[in-house]
């Protein structure tokens, strides 16, 4: 299926869908706390890229605001800085505040970026070998790491500087994995996609290890490490994040 086909279809789909806001809310939740399940393992991480998030995209906001209580990490968000040239960066926020100064604006689709960027300090991750998890938006993800992006081109060009140092993981909600995406020569796959019940671990052959997976009971999830399987804790309640 081409890009472009699978991408309108797509774009319908998630515009019906953030009509049910408590399914939103429900699944972004999960995944939030998916996510930050995760982070445990990562505790040589510096930095983490984020988004602020679209309406058809998962509500992670409350995580953005988790992460930045923690104080181990340092927290960026994207702003399109030539929409010409196609170029985005990265900036630091410190603190729930400065998420209230994003607003939409007046660049591609829309999506929300700060007022003032100037005495923000810029992501330089990739320049200093900092480990870094990047949070990879998207409108279609599959378990062998592909992403389908709005179309903007604006992550193809800003991972041009990336290194192996790098994480790239999908929030995806159950509705956006899908079997096939066509790929192009400059797309980058993803090392990690997230879904409410699957956690899929890919390196950059594009090996799947055995997907992370919530049992039936629902006590816990299993997760695959080398030739060994483990039992993550139980889940947080519904309400937490």
């Amino acid at each position: 299926m081409q890009k472009t086909l699978l991408r309108k279809g797509m774009r319908k789909m998630l515009r019906n869908y953030a009509k049910q806001e408590d399914e939103v809310r429900k699944e972004s939740m999960i995944l939030s706390r998916q996510f930050k399940e995760k982070m445990k393992e990562w505790k040589t991480v510096k930095n983490i890229c984020l988004y602020y998030p679209m309406r058809t995209e998962p509500q992670i906001v409350p995580l953005i605001k988790d992460l930045l209580k923690t104080k181990n990490q340092k927290i960026y968000l994207p702003v399109i800085e030539n929409e010409q040239k196609r170029e985005m960066n990265f900036y630091r926020i410190y603190t729930e505040e400065d998420l209230k100064e994003f607003k939409p604006s007046k660049t591609y689709k829309n999506i929300y970026q700060p007022t003032q960027i100037e005495q923000r300090e810029k992501f330089s991750g990739f320049k200093n070998q900092e480990e870094t998890i990047m949070v990879v938006p998207g409108i279609a993800f599959n378990e062998k790491g592909e992403r389908l992006g709005q179309g903007g081109g604006y992550y193809d060009t800003f991972l041009k500087e990336m290194n192996e140092n790098t994480k790239f993981v999908g929030l995806s909600f159950k509705n956006q994995m899908v079997n096939e995406i066509p790929m192009d020569q400059h797309d980058q796959k993803l090392d990690m996609v997230i879904t409410t019940k699957h956690i899929y671990e890919i390196n950059k052959k594009g090996f799947i290890q055995s997907p992370m997976r919530l049992p039936q009971q629902r006590t816990g999830f299993m997760f695959a490490t080398g030739n060994t399987r483990a039992m993550a804790p139980p889940m947080a309640p519904e309400n937490a994040l």
